[in-house]
């Protein structure tokens, strides 16, 4: 018996409607922005349609959690006004998702779902009537008469708090799923093997996603991020933030031997990421009695493009390093030249991941 379906996304609110003829649009949330892009379909492959960000003030959303949702609807609205936004897909914090992985036996997604149901509060702990959840099916094996299954979780209540914003902004969410999940989707290469660690440093904060097989395992993160290093950077040099900025963007750890001390400050400043970087390179798991270790790393967020960065964790790590390629799994770069520069969609990395979800089904 096989498995009828794929998951869609983390818990559908309702089926798109038949008239609904261009893809839902990507919608990632952060604590300081949002973004959305959308996939077009055309007989020549997936192309890039609209996409734009707005700014989050600060303390809107703190940890993943919204704070003001007045501020939080009014860059939504904004996004939506702008670029004509109707049914989307969205994201929302990963420390608020309990996902967790599940080999059950093989059935069509109706019985998979039943019995997820039944053992739900086994292995989540939420209780089942206060919360939502959705699985994807990772893997399939027939000869052993096993699904591999993933399930997202979250409460009742922390789901509804983003429902409500993004409806009213005008914008009717047809799926939610955590962030992380979108971001392996759009980073990890379709059927590649083994496990990397996925390391994303957002402006204020990094998170880390151990990906095996295309399924999300672990992730975990920590208030560090691409602003901290701009800080520390322009204190050092005696610079405005501004130039910081600039500065760290234009010579990383690179830099010519007349900016010695940029690369200096900059390695130091890093080292925090690198320790965390060490800490999950250790991680191993038991699936099916294979141990898990990581094999490679893939960087991602507007804060991993500095420049050197990538070589320098790999002759420092001693295992491949690699800069996030967010168009590997619908773009070939032989056909169609994104209108998103490779630096700038790696910021839309987890957007994009969203929006494949559409393209997906």
């Amino acid at each position: 018996m096989k498995v009828l379906s794929k998951h869609r996304g983390f818990f559908d609110f309702f089926p798109p409607p038949k008239f609904l003829s261009m893809l839902p649009a990507g919608v990632a949330v952060s604590d300081d922005s949002v973004k959305c892009i959308e996939l077009v379909a055309t007989p020549s492959g997936m192309r890039i349609g609209r996409f734009g960000e707005e700014i989050i003030p600060s303390g809107a959303i703190s940890n993943g959690v919204i704070q003001n949702a007045a501020l939080v609807e009014k860059a939504l609205s904004s996004l939506q006004t702008k670029h004509n936004l109707s049914f989307v897909r969205a994201s929302f914090p990963e420390k608020e998702a309990y996902l967790l992985e599940r080999s059950l036996p093989l059935a069509p997604r109706e019985s998979l779902r039943e019995t997820i149901e039944s053992q739900f509060e086994e292995y989540v702990p939420m209780r089942r009537a206060e919360s939502v959840f959705d699985f994807d099916v990772a893997g399939v094996s027939e000869k052993q008469g096993i699904a591999r299954v993933q399930v997202s979780a979250a409460s009742q209540a922390f789901a509804r708090t983003y429902e409500s914003v993004f409806r009213n902004a005008g914008m009717l969410p047809l799926a939610f799923e955590a962030e992380e999940q979108a971001l392996a989707r759009a980073i990890v290469q379709e059927g590649a093997p083994g496990t990397a660690l996925v390391v994303d440093i957002g402006k204020r904060e990094t998170t880390f996603a151990i990906v095996h097989e295309g399924s999300v395992w672990f992730t975990s993160s920590f208030e560090f991020g691409g602003e901290s290093i701009t800080q520390a950077l322009g204190e050092a040099l005696s610079l405005p933030l501004a130039k910081a900025e600039q500065v760290k963007c234009l010579y990383g750890v690179v830099p010519p031997s007349s900016h010695k001390e940029v690369a200096e400050e900059i390695l130091k400043q890093l080292k925090p990421i690198e320790e965390k970087i060490r800490q999950h390179l250790s991680y191993q798991e038991t699936l099916q009695n294979k141990k898990m270790p990581v094999e490679r790393v893939i960087m991602s967020g507007g804060g991993s493009n500095l420049p050197g960065f990538a070589e320098y964790l790999e002759q420092s790590l001693g295992i491949p390093v690699t800069l996030a390629n967010p168009w590997v799994n619908i773009i070939s770069f032989d056909e169609y030249v994104p209108t998103i520069p490779l630096e700038e969609a790696l910021r839309y990395a987890s957007a994009i991941g969203l929006a494949m979800m559409s393209a997906n089904n």
